[in-house]
C-alpha cells in the first residue's frame, strides 16, 4: 500500500485482487484504484472473520472483532466483491453493513488433458481394493477425526482402503491417530505430490473423497478441490454440509452426508463399493457433464472479462443480469 504511489504509476482501467487470505490482501487493491480511479473487484475464497473463527484457532472475541473491522472496510472499498459460493453473499453483506455489489463467481477447475492419463514417474504403489482417496490440505478445517473415525466403523472390510495424498500441519498428528486406532492396514498416508500428479493418482481411485469440519463458515464454501474432482469424472463422496452437498445432489455425482457423521460416512463408502462399477462411472460422468456447465476456466474467464470491459465502458460499476449459463440462475 505505501510502495503503490511510486510503483504503480499507470492508469489502469480494472484492478484486481485475489484473496486466498488473509483479507488484507484488499490494501493494496483499494490504493492502486483510488490512484488510477479504476473499480476495484475483489474476489475473495475467504470470509472473514467467519473464517478466523472456523479454524478454531483463534477464539479471542477481540481478535475476531478486529477481522470483522477489517473486512467491512475492503467490502465496502470495493465495487465489486466476487463470491466463489452463493453461501458466502449473504454475510458478506452483512460484514459491510449496507448494500454493495457482490457477485457469484466459482473457482474454476483445470479441464483434464484428452487422450491417455499422463504417467507420473514417482507414483506410489497403492493398496489393491477399493480405495477412497482424499487429496489436499491435511489441517485441522479438514476433519480428519471423521475420517478415522468411519475408517475405523469399516475396520473388518479390508477390502477397503482410505488413501490420503497431501501434506500440511495436522498430518503427524494424523499418522499417530492411524496407529493408536490400529488402522495401519486399511488407511495410508502418501504425503505431498505435485498438483501435476493428481490426474494420475485421481485416475487409481474408485472413489474421491472431500470433508470439512461442521462449522457454518464451512457450510458456505466449496474447496477448489470440488471442481478438480468433478472434472475428474470420477464418483465423489463429501461430508461438508451447506453448498457442496447441494452441489453433489444437484449434479448427480456422488453421495453427500452431513459434516461430521462418522456413522454416515462409513455407510456411503459401504454403498459405493457395493454399488456396480457401471453406476459408479455414470456418477462419474455425471459430474464431468456438470463441470463442463459451470466451472470450465473458459466459461469464467469470459464472464470475468465481460465484467471488467463494462467497468472500462461505463465508468461505474452496474448490476449485470446474468443469464448465458445454467449456474447463473440456479
Amino acid at each position: 500500500s505505501l510502495l503503490a504511489p511510486f510503483r504503480m504509476r499507470e492508469k489502469y482501467d480494472v484492478v484486481f485482487a485475489y484473496e486466498p487470505s488473509p483479507i488484507t490482501v484488499g490494501f493494496p487493491a483499494i490504493v492502486t484504484g483510488k490512484l488510477s480511479k479504476a473499480p476495484v473487484f475483489f474476489w475473495t475464497l475467504d470470509i472473514w472473520p467467519e473464517s478466523v473463527a472456523a479454524t478454531g484457532l483463534v477464539k479471542s472475541k477481540a481478535a475476531i472483532g478486529f477481522a470483522r473491522l477489517l473486512g467491512r472496510f475492503v467490502y465496502r472499498n470495493c465495487n465489486v466483491v466476487l463470491s466463489p459460493s452463493r453461501g458466502f453473499i449473504a454475510p458478506i453483506r452483512a460484514t459491510a453493513g449496507k448494500v454493495i455489489d457482490v457477485r457469484y463467481f466459482p473457482q474454476w477447475g483445470e479441464k483434464p488433458a484428452s487422450g491417455p492419463v499422463p504417467t507420473y514417474n514417482d507414483m506410489p504403489k497403492l493398496p489393491e481394493g477399493f480405495s477412497v482417496m482424499f487429496t489436499g490440505n491435511v489441517g485441522v478445517s479438514q476433519d480428519f477425526e471423521t475420517i478415522l473415525d468411519a475408517a475405523a466403523l469399516l475396520r473388518d472390510q479390508s477390502n477397503i482402503h482410505w488413501l490420503i495424498v497431501g501434506d500440511g500441519h495436522h498430518l503427524d498428528a494424523v499418522k499417530r491417530q492411524v496407529v493408536d486406532k490400529n488402522l495401519s492396514a486399511t488407511v495410508h498416508c502418501f504425503g505431498r505430490h505435485p498438483s501435476s500428479a493428481m490426474t494420475a493418482f485421481f485416475a487409481q481411485a474408485d472413489v474421491l473423497l472431500a470433508t470439512l469440519r461442521d462449522e457454518p463458515a464451512f457450510a458456505m464454501t466449496v474447496p477448489a478441490k470440488i471442481q478438480s474432482y468433478l472434472s475428474s469424472a470420477k464418483p465423489i463422496i463429501t461430508a461438508i454440509n451447506g453448498d457442496v452437498a447441494l452441489l453433489i445432489k444437484e449434479s448427480g455425482a456422488g453421495i453427500a452426508v452431513p459434516a461430521g457423521d462418522a456413522e454416515a460416512l462409513a455407510a456411503a463408502v459401504k454403498r459405493m463399493a457395493a454399488l456396480p462399477q457401471a453406476e459408479r462411472d455414470a456418477m462419474g460422468l455425471r459430474g464431468k457433464v456438470y463441470f463442463d456447465a459451470n466451472f470450465s476456466q473458459d466459461l469464467l474467464f469470459d464472464q470475468l472479462v465481460t465484467w471488467f470491459r463494462e467497468a472500462k465502458l461505463t465508468g461505474k460499476q452496474t448490476t449485470l443480469t446474468q443469464t448465458h449459463t445454467a449456474r447463473d440462475t440456479k
